[in-house]
């Protein structure tokens, strides 16, 4: 007797099979009333304890992967040397309305400009590769780029 399918495939035809089965099984052997409760209340124990077990796994992996972002975070802070005030606006309640971050490089010809959030845009790119200008030149803020000179 085969009590689950070569297969994972679990769809409805399957379990109407294995219903079937059962159903045969209770009749052939003359398995009583309460002895099938009482197996399907095993049952539903065991698949309580299995429910409890992947919450607390799934709680474990969840705590571990926090405890990582926090270490990348610190190792994060610490290299590039980032003051908390770059961070208040992400840290603030998610419900206040997030402000337009200050534009943080711009293009001194095209004044095409990025607030640093995101991915890198193509004029930043080609900027600083082919048009040879340094990051302290495409700074927005001219007293920085006059000290980085």
């Amino acid at each position: 007797m085969e009590l689950l399918p070569e297969s994972e495939e679990m769809g409805t035809a399957a379990r109407e099979r294995a219903a079937r089965e059962v159903r045969e099984l209770v009749s052939r052997y003359r398995i009583s009333e309460t002895d099938l409760r009482r197996v399907l209340h095993e049952v539903e124990r065991e698949r309580e304890k299995q429910a409890l077990i992947e919450s607390r796994k799934a709680e474990q992996a969840h705590r571990l992967a926090r405890e990582r972002a926090l270490h990348v975070a610190r190792q994060l802070v610490e290299f590039w040397r980032i003051e908390p005030r770059e961070l208040a606006g992400r840290l603030s309640s998610p419900t206040q309305p997030d402000a337009m971050p200050a534009v943080k490089y711009r293009h001194p010809v095209t004044g095409e400009s990025w607030n640093g959030m995101g991915a890198q845009p193509e004029w930043l790119r080609r900027a600083l590769g082919k048009e040879g200008y340094r990051v302290a030149e495409l700074r927005a803020d001219s007293s920085t780029a006059a000290e980085d000179s």
